[in-house]
């Protein structure tokens, strides 16, 4: 975890949020019933939301640039590197995909009440913004290529 500007930047942590509720409704989501995995769906995205504002917010207000990474992974010098940028742009763009998502979630909510699979529905929503996240928020190409597909 680095700093920018004296504060800890967890940028990975608002990304993990939607992939975390990916895999639990996805596994679970047809055991929970319809509305449960709407309110479950939906307080997976809100979540998102109230993690990555704060730090937009910080990173919007002050011109800062908040990185989390580079990790390498398999070897040392030549390996894969990930990691994770947010600068006053990718900030407005976290905002906006946090909040589109938030409202789609809750429109599904009401709008497809009669659909019978409605948790593996939720799963999807929260990979696809899960996936806009990481595109978003990616700082190097095989991130941002992860995040397109």
């Amino acid at each position: 975890m680095e700093t920018s500007g004296g504060i800890p930047c967890n940028v990975w942590l608002p990304v993990l949020v939607p992939f975390l509720g990916a895999a639990v409704l996805g596994l679970f989501g047809g055991l929970l019933g319809k509305k449960p995995a709407a309110v479950l769906g939906c307080a997976f995205s809100l979540g998102t939301g109230l993690l990555a504002a704060p730090l937009a917010w910080f990173v919007l207000r002050n011109g800062a640039t908040a990185v989390s990474g580079p990790w390498t992974f398999l070897g040392t010098g030549a390996g894969i590197q990930v990691g994770f940028r947010l600068d006053p742009l990718s900030a407005a763009m976290v905002v906006l995909v946090c909040l589109v998502a938030f409202l789609v979630h809750v429109y599904s909510a009401s709008y497809l009440h009669s659909e019978p699979e409605l948790g593996r529905y939720y799963g999807y929503l929260n990979l696809f913004q899960g996936m806009m996240l990481l595109l978003v928020t990616g700082s190097d190409l095989l991130t941002l290529f992860a995040g397109w597909e």
